[in-house]
């Protein structure tokens, strides 16, 4: 039975059987688990066979209906341009009311090799600045040494997890805590009695998380925990050694008026970058060391992703290629799973199947993203939300009508086209949000290992909130957006149930963000502005083309009258006039025992044949399934697919690709927000922070973890504070335990962790006569700022 909101749609109930002529050539149409019962034949009463179709009767498109859906589209356009131009707006006023560390910075993306020292720097860009530079960072190409300190890290936790509460170890006495660990282990085995169903879900757990790429060394004893890290730390004293070169350097002024001064005189194109032409029409003053510059705006300080900067743009582009191939090639995969389990499986196998493939390419899809490197999170996410959305948008909406078969479009079952859309609506409205609230992992850690845990530090972390990422909110956002687009000429209700949809994943999403989500890394509004500009409009443009097709298209029955006076009814000659047929023989090896067939006759005509633009030429001959209202609604349709196709290669994709042959031989810098005319050093601590090298939200630690010396900095500048620390002393201590600088001894190192400085050491990053292994991060606060 249909439900309610089907009866407004498309769905057509009214069926009867007709003569065909020359079906019996074009079978296959019919030969499917969808319209098996649709097909049958008969003896005609004079030795032959008759084909008999049953089709549906309701009546093609109409100019009326179709020009509602016409208007639709176009109120949403309208909307949509109006909503971007607003949020646009509100950005700029929003960034204009908060100044950061990025409205103040520059970073150089191609510094030469060993211009590791801040103070030269400085020097340089002072020239550029009305109140002088205020912070330095120089990025190492150290990602090596920086992967060794964190998988040393990992196994230290590990380590200390399955050894008691409470002990202490000092790491840099192998043997003695060698000997430790071989007792404790010794120990455990003796006296393990854990509750069998204890173990099970440790082992789900463990499973589950190094699925993801992470371990818990649930699998792994003691021993072979040690000699790991035992390995490590030879590893990484052989990377000590190595010389390392600056990968990227971030420059922070005091004034707004500093980092748009020294922007404009290095805006330089990328042919003067690239080939390093400074002689083409370069001022010498703006040369570093003859060096052309490459220096762009900052991203904001906890969104650079540190140990990715060293990697050239064309490594970038060709791992990110690499991951869009796979997710194609996903695609295609899936697609072809789909389309068979379409044709010979339920509706109910159909999808899970769909849905079973909308919840695991996701991960899929973050982890090959985990290989891809990124100058900043915000093109991280981009590139998540990137192929997702593709993904998604195939699966879901693009793969569900290309397999469901031509006259299964308009039928009532549950298995055709309309009530299949209207089951994944449903599904979107009900059980996406509910599986969001009911995170399985998250009631896991805080209701079955949070009270067996053995620390405060582990308990703390089974508490850490939900994860979420916010490629896949939109992602859900402009899924249900070309849901609505695609199949409004079917079932213009889906309106109503996209908004029902945005309204509860609107609620359910900010709930979770405020009370069980954890907080996620700053990331730009670089993926909401992707959205907007590329996939929210090619939604728009992909639902209106759909819509052509669906009116072009209609009744979608591939039957013609054989009473029109065209050539092509000849098929009909000589065709059976009787109409009341006993024992037809349907495809699904039905048999019925008597069938009435109207006294029309039809033939067969392909009304899925049509090419782009939907328009009424796209008939193999005139006026052959069309009515005049259908013609002109799909005449009105294709000028506006052609258009809307033209506009958006032209505005969009055009305007891009303009501005980046543009930037070849010329620069592009145009500073677009209000200087506010505030000094940099005014907010620190409050709304400004520095670009202070650290790796954030890394799993199974809850503070981002530290990979430079931050004894140079005024510590108000690290964005982030330790509760459980309280050293006022010297509060640089406060972040020690969370500094890998400190982690294995090394030539650099100038003190001890968590103990202050003495009058003989030199607090200086680098010993004498090597270049630093750690980034280098030096403040230079006005005199004013010293007092």
């Amino acid at each position: 039975r249909v439900i309610e909101m089907v009866q407004y749609s498309a769905v057509c109930l009214s069926r009867e059987w007709v003569v065909c002529a020359d079906c019996e050539n074009e079978r296959t149409w019919w030969d499917n688990m969808f319209t098996r019962e649709f097909y049958g034949t008969a003896d005609d009463g004079e030795g032959g066979t008759v084909t008999l179709i049953d089709r549906t009767t309701c009546m093609p498109a109409q100019g009326k209906e179709g020009m509602v859906n016409y208007g639709t589209m176009l109120l949403l356009i309208v909307c949509m341009g109006l909503f971007s131009w607003y949020l646009n707006k509100r950005e700029v006023r929003f960034d204009e009311d908060n100044t950061t560390a990025s409205d103040y910075s520059i970073v150089v993306r191609n510094p030469p090799e060993d211009a590791v020292d801040p103070d030269e720097w400085r020097d340089f860009f002072d020239t550029f600045a009305d109140k002088g530079v205020t912070l330095v960072t120089v990025a190492l190409d150290n990602e090596p040494l920086i992967q060794k300190l964190v998988a040393r890290r990992r196994d230290i936790k590990l380590l200390l997890h399955k050894l008691p509460p409470k002990l202490t170890l000092d790491f840099d006495d192998e043997e003695g805590t060698e000997k430790i660990i071989l007792d404790c282990m010794a120990k455990r085995i003796a006296a393990d009695n854990s509750w069998f169903i204890t173990k099970i879900f440790a082992g789900i757990k463990s499973f589950s998380i190094s699925f993801l790429g992470y371990q818990d060394g649930y699998f792994q004893s003691e021993e072979k925990i040690w000699n790991r890290i035992k390995n490590t730390n030879d590893e990484i004293r052989e990377l000590q050694q190595r010389e390392y070169n600056a990968a990227s350097v971030f420059v922070t002024f005091e004034t707004e008026q500093g980092q748009r001064t020294a922007l404009e005189a290095m805006n330089f194109s990328k042919a003067e970058v690239f080939l390093n032409n400074s002689n083409m029409r370069v001022d010498q003053s703006a040369l570093f060391k003859g060096r052309v510059l490459e220096c762009h705006e900052a991203p904001e300080p906890n969104a650079v992703r540190w140990t990715d900067l060293n990697y050239s743009r064309v490594t970038i582009i060709a791992a990110q290629l690499a991951t869009m191939a796979i997710t194609l090639g996903l695609c295609l995969l899936s697609a072809l799973i789909l389309f068979r389990s379409r044709l010979t499986l339920s509706t109910m196998a159909f999808s899970i199947i769909l849905s079973t493939f909308n919840s695991i390419i996701p991960v899929l899809v973050r982890m090959m993203v985990n290989y891809e490197k990124h100058y900043n999170e915000g093109s991280r996410q981009a590139s998540i939300y990137i192929k997702i959305t593709v993904f998604r948008w195939v699966n879901t909406a693009v793969i569900t009508r290309l397999i469901t078969p031509f006259l299964a479009t308009l039928g009532g079952r549950s298995k055709d086209l309309i009530n299949t859309v209207n089951a994944l609506m449903i599904s979107e409205l009900v059980v996406s949000p509910l599986l969001r609230y009911l995170d399985p992992f998250v009631i896991l850690d805080r209701h079955y290992f949070a009270p067996r845990a053995k620390s405060d530090e582990e308990l703390y972390f089974c508490f850490r909130g939900g994860w979420y990422n916010l490629s896949e909110r939109f992602t859900d956002f402009t899924k249900v957006l070309l849901l609505c687009t695609f199949y409004s000429a079917f079932m213009p209700m889906i309106w109503w149930l996209g908004a029902a949809i945005l309204f509860f994943q609107y609620w359910m999403d900010k709930f979770l963000l405020l009370r069980s989500w954890k907080k996620a890394p700053y990331q730009g509004p670089e993926v909401s502005k992707f959205s907007r500009v590329y996939f929210n409009t090619a939604a728009v443009c992909l639902g209106i083309i759909s819509s052509g097709y669906a009116y072009a298209q209609s009744p979608y029955t591939n039957l013609c009258s054989c009473n029109a006076d065209e050539p092509e009814t000849e098929v009909c000659d000589g065709l059976t006039t009787q109409r009341e047929f006993s024992d037809v023989l349907l495809l699904n090896n039905t048999v019925l025992s008597e069938v009435l067939a109207v006294d029309e006759a039809s033939y067969f005509c392909n009304q899925d044949n049509v090419a782009f633009p939907p328009t009424p030429q796209n008939q193999s001959y005139s006026n052959q399934w069309m009515t005049d209202s259908q013609e002109l609604l799909c005449r009105i349709y294709g000028i506006t697919c052609i258009v809307l196709v033209c506009a958006y290669g032209f505005f969009i994709l055009g305007g891009r690709l303009a501005l980046f042959i543009k930037s070849l031989v010329r620069g592009v810098y145009n500073p677009s927000k209000v200087n506010q005319h505030k000094d940099f050093s005014d907010g620190i601590g409050s709304e400004n922070f520095g670009y202070v090298p650290q790796l954030s939200d890394m799993f199974g630690f809850h503070f981002p973890l530290i990979i430079s010396n931050i004894d140079e900095i005024d510590v108000d500048l690290m964005g982030w504070k330790d509760p459980n620390k309280h050293s006022q002393s010297d509060k640089h201590q406060n972040y020690d335990d969370h500094n890998l600088y400190f982690d294995v001894k090394h030539n650099d190192l100038h003190r001890e962790r968590n103990m202050a400085p003495s009058e003989e050491t030199d607090s200086s990053m680098k010993s004498k006569g090597s270049r630093p292994i750690f980034s280098v991060i030096k403040h230079y606060p006005p005199e004013w700022a010293k007092r």
